[in-house]
């Protein structure tokens, strides 16, 4: 994950087919932070871009999506009512499991103007 002062964070979201036949993925990963108990918190994360090919990941392959997270210092305090989140729900576009990705800190539970997370859709590394 890396920071700029003011722009907030990106983290890069690798998936990797990690059966033993070729799979495809395309499109944008299903991207939400979580609280207390699993709770989901805040909207999921829009997208970023356009949809982009479907790529073949052969066993043991990998693609990327970038998540882009705002923090909760650059919305109104009253809307964004911030709390503690433990991390970040992820699904690989078109399937239905998800993954939580640790990353403690603040997200906005509160109805806010603009997307606190932003994804872009998967890509070859």
């Amino acid at each position: 994950m890396s920071s700029s002062a003011g722009t907030g964070a990106t983290a890069r979201i690798v998936f990797t087919n990690r059966g033993d036949a070729a799979c495809t993925l395309v499109g944008f990963p299903a991207v939400r932070w979580v609280g207390a108990g699993g709770k989901a918190v805040g909207d999921p994360a829009t997208h970023a871009g356009t949809r982009g090919p479907t790529l073949t990941l052969a066993p043991g392959g990998s693609v990327a999506a970038t998540l882009r997270i705002v923090p909760v210092t650059e919305f109104d305090p009253t809307n964004c009512a911030a709390v503690a989140v433990r991390g970040l729900t992820v699904r690989a576009p078109g399937t239905t499991t998800a993954a939580t990705l640790p990353r403690a800190g603040k997200a906005c539970s509160g109805n806010i103007a603009k997307p606190q997370l932003a994804v872009s859709p998967v890509a070859a590394l």
